[in-house]
């Protein structure tokens, strides 16, 4: 006899990362370039990885810095920064 590891509600929830690659088809498809760097598994689906950005990993990694650990809700200046950038567009108010 199996056990249902599944919960019931689970057929219900939708997983927004994968509607993201239906937009950015649709930029495609009206000429706008994207890159598909963190939608599942981009070298299989045949994306190139940007030169500069394997730069910047490249360079991170040698940095021993890299490899520590930072705060567990993120560095404080990043989550300031976001909260700034999502405030100035007027709707829904953020703290960092």
């Amino acid at each position: 006899m199996r056990n249902n590891i599944v919960h019931i509600g689970a057929g219900e929830l939708t997983y927004e990362i994968r509607a993201i690659v239906d937009i950015a088809e649709k930029l495609n498809r009206l000429g706008i370039k994207t890159n598909m760097e963190n939608i599942g598994d981009p070298v299989a689906k045949g994306e190139k990885i940007p030169t500069w950005m394997k730069e910047i990993v490249a360079d991170l990694a040698m940095q021993d810095c890299s490899y520590g650990y930072c705060a567990t809700k993120g560095l404080l200046q990043t989550r300031e920064f976001l909260a700034e950038k999502t405030n100035c567009r007027g709707g829904v108010q953020i703290s960092a």
